[in-house]
């Protein structure tokens, strides 16, 4: 499947999520980029507003079985983008 079906797929699912606090956007993200990680689909991208909610993605991904699914903060990354 193509990101762009992902891409989709994700906002469908988040529209019925709502955007209020603790109504699971985390863990259906987490979800969704786990039932692709077992398809062999290995990338994603998770954008969130905050740096703090990388903490928040590890533990949704964790608590669903899917803590060998690194998460990167691409502002740390210095190998893609320089120093």
């Amino acid at each position: 499947m193509p990101p762009r079906e992902l891409t989709i797929l994700t906002v469908v699912l988040l529209r019925f999520a709502g955007d209020g606090a603790g109504v699971g956007k985390g863990r259906t993200i987490a979800g969704v980029i786990f039932e692709n990680y077992l398809k062999g689909r290995k990338r994603a991208i998770w954008v969130s507003v905050s740096n703090d909610l990388k903490y928040d993605s590890e533990r949704d991904l964790r608590d669903i079985g899917a803590s060998k699914i690194e998460v990167h903060a691409l502002n740390k990354v210095t190998a893609l983008f320089g120093s």
